[in-house]
């Protein structure tokens, strides 16, 4: 064999175990990216809490996705938390789901061992009436407080808070414009007549699955406002955020953690699946660990 093809073959060699690197590069940070569970932590403090610290767990698109064989590993992650309630923000199921048992399953394990709040996002909505009766039915069965534009009062461990379900119409899903504005906007006063006003001396809590509308949810009176739906923005780029809403928007303005208006914050979960495929990068799924305690 002549120097020159031997210093060819090394090329290739050297070439191929580069390319195998990045393979196991990319394969690795794929994995961690849709499967490996984060939990995210944030603390609230608010003058209208006298009281003991209050405890949330944050769920929101689970999209009929297991961690482990009945999400053995997200129901261990939740025990492990011990949330004074959980909270299930919307798309667990999906649109075309036909079998709800792998959802409920999850649920039981839940309402087992904890007091558990959900809102419909727009997969729910969209799903066929028969099959959407029996989600709710079931899921009020085994314990699940279904929040359909309905509050309830709360208090836990001698700490009062008001808990908000918001059941956004399936229009608000559209998008927005390229001023940034909605589509079709929710707005304060149409919160008002679905929920009702606030006491703004109470902690008041909503729960609404699309963030777009934070500002208007602040304006309506939410002190905490949680939300899903965006998914983290599938892609995140580091110092950047998220590339892509599920509406298409690129970078959108609301795409996970918390913000802030005045005294009101959101707090929006990346959310723990996909409805087509395992398309995350550098977004890991999420659960969402919410202290709110005096000031």
């Amino acid at each position: 064999m002549t120097r020159n093809k031997q210093k060819d073959k090394k090329r290739k060699r050297k070439a191929l175990l580069i390319l195998l690197g990045i393979t196991i590069v990319f394969l690795a940070l794929w994995a961690y990216s849709n499967f490996a569970i984060n939990v995210s932590r944030f603390a609230q403090t608010s003058p209208k809490i006298e009281n003991e610290t209050v405890k949330l767990v944050l769920l929101s698109d689970l999209h009929d996705h297991q961690f482990g064989k009945n999400n053995s590993q997200l129901v261990a992650l939740i025990k492990k938390e011990k949330p004074d309630i959980v909270l299930f923000c919307g798309d667990m199921v999906n649109s075309d789901t036909k079998n709800i048992s792998r959802f409920i399953e999850f649920s039981k394990a839940i309402t087992a061992n904890f007091d558990t709040y959900m809102v419909l996002g727009n997969h729910e909505a969209m799903m066929p009436e028969p099959i959407l009766a029996e989600l709710k039915s079931t899921l009020i069965d085994i314990g699940v407080k279904l929040l359909n534009n309905e509050s309830v009062s709360l208090t836990i461990k001698d700490t009062q808070v008001k808990l908000y379900g918001a059941t956004l119409p399936l229009y608000t899903y559209s998008g927005v414009e390229k001023s940034g504005e909605p589509v079709y906007p929710m707005t304060a006063e149409k919160l008002d007549a679905a929920l009702g006003t606030p006491n703004p001396d109470e902690y008041n809590i909503l729960l609404a699955h699309n963030p777009l509308f934070f500002p208007e949810y602040a304006k309506w009176g939410a002190d905490l406002t949680l939300c899903g739906h965006i998914h983290g923005g599938l892609v995140r780029i580091p110092f950047v955020g998220g590339v892509l809403s599920p509406n298409g928007e690129l970078f959108p303005k609301y795409d996970a953690g918390k913000f802030e208006i005045g005294s009101a914050t959101m707090i929006l979960s990346r959310g723990l699946a996909e409805h087509i495929a395992p398309l995350r990068m550098f977004n890991p799924p999420e659960i969402c660990v919410i202290e709110i305690g005096a000031d």
